[in-house]
């Protein structure tokens, strides 16, 4: 399913089946993507959105970025930038993951997707990948 907000694209089709490819031995699928705002008054930063997966509700994941500290951000903590508002009609549809590599491979397409679709997007992952860190699944072998 695609999310309101985006239009269908490779990146959101290659999200679902990432999920799809994932083993059913790693356990329920517990980890979901979540896209934030970037609230920027001085145009400090280049990005208009935060994209990131979690454990907890995105709910919980805002409010931990908005207090800062050792479970923020990098862009919250030290960018002089506050987390917005949720974006859900950017998430809804798109699938959990089992694994925390996948979950984290899926967040670094996500904020491509939405980049693309509708202004600049940070994600860790995305540095990740370019820096050749890219994780793989807990559940593949070889």
């Amino acid at each position: 399913m695609i999310p309101a907000g985006l239009r269908r694209s490779r990146g959101l089709v290659g999200i679902h089946r990432l999920a799809e490819g994932e083993p059913e031995s790693l356990g329920p699928p517990i980890f979901q993507l979540y896209v934030l705002e970037v609230d920027d008054p001085d145009d400090q930063v280049p990005y208009d959105f935060y994209v990131g997966v979690t454990k907890e509700s995105p709910e919980k994941r805002r409010t931990a970025h908005a207090k800062g500290g050792l479970f923020a951000a990098g862009i919250f903590k030290r960018e002089g930038v506050s987390p917005g508002r949720l974006r859900p009609d950017l998430t809804d549809g798109l699938p959990n993951f089992r694994c925390k590599a996948c979950g984290e491979n899926a967040e670094g397409r996500l904020a491509r997707v939405v980049a693309t679709q509708l202004g600049p997007a940070h994600s860790e992952q995305v540095a990740n990948r370019t820096k050749g860190k890219v994780e793989k699944c807990e559940g593949l072998t070889g």
